[in-house]
This record gives structure tokens, C-alpha cells and sequence, in this order.
């Protein structure tokens, strides 16, 4: 039985993964349309959904992150989805963390144009601690690390976490609800 989908639909659904994985071959292998560094697929053209299915056809994984320093408060579970791939959090301090981690691995050197927003008085990220915030004495109390060489501002609200998501998804040049989106219960 064939296979169709709308060429509008498809041709969307690829340009995100050329732009962003621009070394990939796509092959045909049965009914599977798939894309990745052949011969291993890492992503998958559904035809159903008219969309890319995305890094593994097994279920999505926890985050990996040290939750026992990022999780903060307890907030209810929080869900970003990239790619199609959605992991679920537990805080939205987690959220954050994972969120730019995956950002910055999918699209590097988005955390360098996001060190230069700063809406206020502090930033979201910073290659030192000191330069999260404005005032220092916040700076021990309210800031991690996020990976080596990046410090993240852990003193947010619900709102700026959200902002500040969407606007290293801008920078990295992902289409807000189709490429990656949030989700809290």
C-alpha cells in the first residue's frame, strides 16, 4: 500500500532537519523513509502524522541531568518536546536545564547568542557566574552550572523560564510549536 503525504507537509518536515543536521542522507529502507549518517536512522519521516519522528523509534528517555542539583522545587511535571522526542520534568528549574542543554546540542553556539540577552537585570546564561546578575550577593545563591564553561540564573519564575525558552529556541532558529514546544500540567 502507498505511502502519501502532502509535499508542503514533507518538504517542512525536512527543511528543519537540513538546516539543523545538514550532513544527514535520507534512504528509503522498506516503508521507512529515514534520515541520519547512513546506514543509522535517527530520524523518521511519519507519514500518518506528516512529520519527522525523531532521534530514536524507542520511547522517549528521562532527562539526563543531575536532578539531585537542578530539580529545585517539586512543581508538577513539565514536558518539552524537540523534534518530536518529548521528555518530562519535574520542576521547572529541570525544564530549564534541559531545555537549554538540548537546545545547545541540537544548534550549537545558541548559549553564546543567549549570554548577550539580558532583559534586566540578569541574564539567563553566562560563561562566569558573575555576569548572571547585576546584583552579585545573588550570584552564589542563585546560580550552576549547566554544563562546563556555562552557568545558568536559577532564580526564575515560571514566566521568565518560559521566555527565556522561547528565546533561545528564536535564536537558534526553531519554529515555536512544530520544532519544539512546552507543555505543564
Amino acid at each position: 500500500m502507498a505511502q502519501v503525504s502532502s509535499v508542503v507537509k514533507f518538504a517542512r518536515a525536512f527543511e528543519a532537519v537540513a538546516s539543523s543536521h545538514p550532513n544527514y542522507s535520507v534512504w528509503l529502507d522498506g516503508q521507512s523513509l529515514e534520515a541520519g549518517p547512513y546506514p543509522t536512522a535517527a530520524l523518521w519521516f511519519d507519514f500518518a502524522g506528516e512529520k519527522i519522528v525523531g532521534e530514536s523509534p524507542t520511547p522517549p528517555k528521562e532527562p539526563e541531568i543531575a536532578l539531585d542539583t537542578v530539580v529545585g522545587r517539586f512543581t508538577g511535571d513539565v514536558w518539552l518536546t524537540l523534534f518530536g522526542q518529548t521528555r518530562r520534568y519535574p520542576s521547572k528549574k529541570a525544564l530549564l536545564f534541559g531545555a537549554l542543554k538540548a537546545i545547545e546540542e541540537t544548534r550549537p553556539g545558541t548559549l553564546l547568542k543567549l549570554e548577550a540577552h539580558k532583559p534586566r537585570t540578569k541574564r539567563v546564561v553566562a560563561r562566569k557566574p558573575e555576569r548572571l546578575y547585576e546584583d552579585q550577593a545573588l550570584v552564589k545563591k542563585f546560580s550552576a552550572e549547566l554544563m562546563p564553561g556555562w552557568y545558568v540564573a536559577t532564580n526564575n519564575s515560571t514566566q521568565e523560564v518560559q521566555s527565556y525558552i522561547r528565546k533561545a529556541a528564536e535564536l537558534a532558529g526553531l519554529k515555536w510549536g512544530s520544532e519544539i514546544d512546552l507543555r505543564f500540567s
